[in-house]
């Protein structure tokens, strides 16, 4: 009898989540990784999907995300930046052991690691174990860093039987809102006909010159889309696609211009004022490559 009392009390402290001692005097107590965390004000817009919060739209000013407490020292909340490390909202960063960091496998776009608020089990300073917590959406992601942007710069053109970089086009892109659940539509504005330029200039119409990207049934529209793993496991890039034919015409940006959950918790920068898409590969399915391109304000009228 005495032993059932004393079980069930030690069963209550346990309860209360403080560590008790064994006969053996091993420490116990509730594992953090069980502890429930309140991810309800993760994002202003949310629902679930595989049992997991699912983070819809950004909060408005930084961080992007509000993150629930962590557990305790040694459990921490955090993402995986372009190098394949854990970052923890703190900013500190740690090394993941590469038998459990999902950097290095393949996944589905709204399951990877890229998309993924994980809690990380910290052992001597190593990320040794990760589970999933929450998860963000590709729209969310394409409509802070892109809805509404407008670019400026030059697009090569098909020449001799290549992109050509020495013969470019000036071009003007202009970005809606991410509604599929990959892809963010944009479109090039001078395709038909001559646009005025952020410094008032006069943007040539591209499909009427005499070597152009415009062919093949090419039109102005175009698609935008994040690949964390192209061509390997943590290749990850942009990639601006023409529209409805995701496998050709892919021109691909520096991955640092993605957005990642380090930057939505406000922990590592973003930069979406200049980048460049080079060609995917030198042929003529291939897409052109779009160089120098910067975020401007004014123009965009006809001339």
């Amino acid at each position: 009898m005495r032993v059932s009392v004393v079980s069930a009390v030690f069963g209550l402290i346990a309860s209360l989540g403080v560590a008790v001692s064994t006969a053996a005097g091993a420490a116990q107590g509730p594992d953090p990784r069980a502890t429930a965390l309140d991810f309800s004000h993760l994002c202003p817009a949310m629902s679930s999907t595989q049992g997991l919060p699912l983070c819809t739209r950004f909060y408005g000013g930084k961080p992007w995300i509000h993150l629930p407490p962590d557990p305790d020292a040694t459990h921490v909340l955090g993402g995986i930046d372009m190098n394949g490390r854990f970052r923890a909202a703190d900013g500190s960063t740690y090394p993941i052991k590469e038998s459990v960091n999902p950097f290095f496998s393949w996944a589905d776009a709204d399951s990877h690691w890229n998309n993924t608020v994980y809690l990380a089990t910290l052992t001597n300073g190593t990320v040794t174990a990760m589970e999933r917590k929450a998860l963000i959406t590709e729209p969310a992601f394409l409509n802070k860093v892109l809805a509404g942007k407008v670019w400026e710069g030059r697009v090569t053109t098909w020449r001799n039987g290549l992109w050509d970089r020495d013969h470019t086009l000036r071009v003007r892109l202009e970005f809606a809102d991410a509604t599929a659940q990959r892809w963010m539509p944009a479109r090039i504005t001078n395709t038909y006909v001559r646009r005025v330029a952020s410094n008032g200039t006069c943007l040539p119409a591209i499909a009427r010159a005499r070597h152009t990207p415009i062919f093949d049934g090419r039109t102005n529209k175009l698609d935008m889309s994040r690949d964390a793993g192209m061509h390997e496991p943590g290749d990850a890039v942009l990639v601006l696609t023409w529209s409805g034919d995701q496998s050709s015409g892919q021109s691909m940006a520096d991955p640092k211009f993605m957005g990642l959950v380090p930057q939505a918790m406000g922990v590592q920068a973003l930069s979406m004022t200049r980048m460049e898409f080079g060609n995917h590969a030198d042929t003529r399915i291939d897409g052109p490559a779009f160089l120098n391109m910067h975020v401007v304000r004014d123009g965009g009228e006809r001339c």
